[in-house]
């Protein structure tokens, strides 16, 4: 898009000033600005001492063509404004050619600056005026040129993150899991670790992890990861709401994301449910693990319940889980000051006889099994199910691997 003078345009926080103040609303990251006069250069050395990145462009056509609405600088101005910037008058001065001829090359100059941001500078006509189309100004060796102009322009002098989202729908039901990808590029230094933090709305779950350790990241270096979140009621919410990271030292690190917002809609009827299996790939797991203690008929009824009834399923998932705790701290004598799977969990865990993995899993059936238990208003959906059969199924596994299920099969 053509560099208009007058025409304000932002979008992902890159601003392009033509004259015009920068709204205090706006999160400035960069700069593009066509330079002039003198409040272009004072304004870009603002930007500059802030951290942000600056792009000059200078008006090589500006004595054919003027600037909407404001004139077109002298020589005089274009030569001071370019002082001011530490820029050579001499090598960016401004001239009456055209540069739409395929003879021209491209070219882009950082200047050396002693702020925390970077100040590069090129001729407008090179992104504005049409040498990234065919009969104009293309060329590989053009393209090359503009590619690394940008490439070097979207590289900051200190750290910066940015997320940003792949597979992203506008509504999506009650109780469903929804899977999103987020990309996380680096656009500073080299970072060797960092600890990345997610932020979702209150009305979602996640069913995975919301703490990410990312290895080394080079300069423009991008990574993924799957998170996978579950709309619990209706309506219209943040589904992401922020995020924070911090390196290796502990120091905080500068993060960019937005807000990604989901419209949340009822779960599907019943009669659509009907023809689901009559149990999921997680219930045949936790049947065939069950099967293998010796146990099966501790779980034969979940896929019914899980049909007619989620509380009910929940609350039975709950309640061998306690049988299965319980028999092992009475079998073993260890402490327990009290008679609820809390402190039972609590108990295990001083004992240090499973993983920490394990004991996580316990107070994630002990939690959502609790809503199974007791009048809620909490929606409960075949998810949970499947939350709580993985979480069995992977408990009775480990007890199955210490021969701790004595006295139950």
């Amino acid at each position: 898009m053509p560099v208009n003078s007058g025409e304000l345009l932002w979008g992902d926080n890159c601003w392009r000033r033509t004259g015009q103040a920068i709204p205090e609303s706006i999160k400035l990251l960069s700069l593009i600005f066509r330079l002039g006069i003198d409040q272009d250069a004072v304004a870009a050395q603002a930007v500059l001492k802030e951290g942000q990145n600056v792009l000059a462009l200078v008006p090589d056509a500006s004595r054919a063509f003027p600037w909407p609405g404001q004139g077109k600088p002298t020589p005089e101005e274009f030569e001071s404004a370019t002082s001011m910037l530490g820029i050579s008058s001499e090598d960016w001065g401004i001239t009456g050619k055209s540069y739409w001829d395929s003879e021209t090359h491209v070219d882009w100059q950082e200047i050396e600056t002693n702020t925390r941001g970077r100040l590069f500078i090129t001729r407008d006509a090179f992104l504005s005026d049409g040498f990234f189309l065919d009969g104009y100004g293309f060329s590989p060796e053009n393209e090359e040129k503009i590619q690394s102009l940008i490439g070097a322009f979207a590289c900051f002098k200190t750290n910066l993150i940015r997320l940003s989202y792949r597979n992203v729908v506008q509504s999506w039901p009650t109780g469903e899991p929804l899977t999103v990808i987020v990309d996380v590029s680096n656009h500073g230094p080299t970072i060797d670790g960092v600890t990345l933090k997610i932020e979702i709305g209150s009305e979602f779950e996640a069913l995975s992890p919301l703490q990410r350790e990312i290895r080394s990241l080079q300069s423009l270096d991008r990574t993924s990861f799957a998170l996978q979140l579950v709309p619990r009621v209706d309506g219209n919410f943040p589904m992401i709401v922020g995020a924070s990271a911090s390196l290796r030292d502990g120091s905080s690190c500068p993060i960019h994301s937005s807000q990604l917002n989901l419209s949340v809609v009822p779960a599907l009827h019943s009669s659509q449910r009907s023809s689901v299996p009559r149990d999921d790939e997680t219930l045949s797991r936790l049947i065939n693990v069950f099967n293998d203690a010796n146990m099966r008929a501790e779980v034969e009824i979940l896929p019914e319940l899980a049909r007619v009834d989620i509380r009910s399923c929940l609350n039975r998932i709950r309640t061998v889980t306690e049988r299965i705790v319980f028999n092992y701290i009475n079998n073993n004598n260890i402490d327990c000051r009290g008679k609820t799977l809390d402190t039972a969990i609590r108990a295990l865990k001083d004992h240090s006889s499973f993983s920490n993995r394990m004991i996580g899993y316990l107070h994630t059936i002990r939690v959502i099994g609790n809503l199974g238990s007791h009048a809620t208003d909490d929606p409960l959906t075949d998810v949970d199910v499947r939350i709580l059969s993985y979480a069995l199924a992977s408990v009775v596994e480990e007890f199955m691997e210490q021969n701790a299920l004595s006295g139950l099969t």
